[in-house]
């Protein structure tokens, strides 16, 4: 688990975001003021709006990887894997 600051497109603009990064599970990301949390789609190589709904739990997660929290259960989109053929 791991955060960081970065600037991402976000709907044509470059925003300042706290990146929230969970092994190779979960890419995620929030605006520095929490009004815009954005997820990296692997399949479609874009970041996709996740709205309000994940919110505050990427908000937990960025706290938790910075150690302000504590370790806790959070739900955060995880995209599942393709089958293997």
């Amino acid at each position: 688990i791991e955060t960081y600051k970065a600037t991402l497109p976000v709907n044509g603009v470059d925003r300042e975001m706290n990146v929230y990064r969970v092994g190779r599970i979960a890419l995620v990301a929030q605006s520095t003021n929490q009004d815009t949390t954005i997820a990296w789609d692997h399949k479609s190589k874009k970041w996709i709006d996740l709205g309000s709904e994940y919110r505050g739990a990427v908000a937990e997660g960025i706290k938790i990887a910075k150690k302000q929290a504590a370790q806790a259960v959070l739900e955060l989109p995880i995209l599942a894997p393709e089958a293997v053929q």
